[in-house]
């Protein structure tokens, strides 16, 4: 009985220390991962995305002597942005390097929106 007890303990401790490797390592290797993707396929999947929105435009300004790039989406009702939102909008913006703001501004009476995010790169 000693022995089983001993051997359970073992393969207890096994498990959870599998487990927390596991929980440690996991997220340094999707942070990577997300580093191997070229900024101009997350530029390619925003304009996709956006595509896929009615009442929906986005223009890119890329000032490559500044380090800046400037993406402005604009709708015509704030529905459309908080539809981008809840559908994972920001998680291409997570993947830009560099400073990214995003800053999201409504019309009032107009009605339209406009959500602007604007990377500075660092050297």
């Amino acid at each position: 009985m000693k022995n089983f007890l001993t051997v359970s303990a073992f393969i207890c401790f096994n498990i959870l220390l599998l487990v927390g490797v596991l929980l440690i390592t996991t997220p340094s290797f999707s942070y990577y991962m997300t580093k191997g993707i070229v900024e101009k396929d997350v530029y390619e999947m925003i304009d996709s995305f956006v595509a896929g929105t009615p009442h929906a435009d986005m223009v890119l300004d890329s000032m490559p002597e500044t380090g800046t790039t400037v993406i402005t989406i604009t709708t015509d009702s704030s529905k459309f942005l908080e539809d981008m939102v809840e559908e994972g909008i920001m998680d291409y913006f997570s993947m830009l390097d560099g400073n990214v703001t995003v800053v999201f501004e409504y019309g009032g009476d107009i009605g339209t929106a406009v959500m602007t995010i604007t990377q500075v790169k660092q050297d």
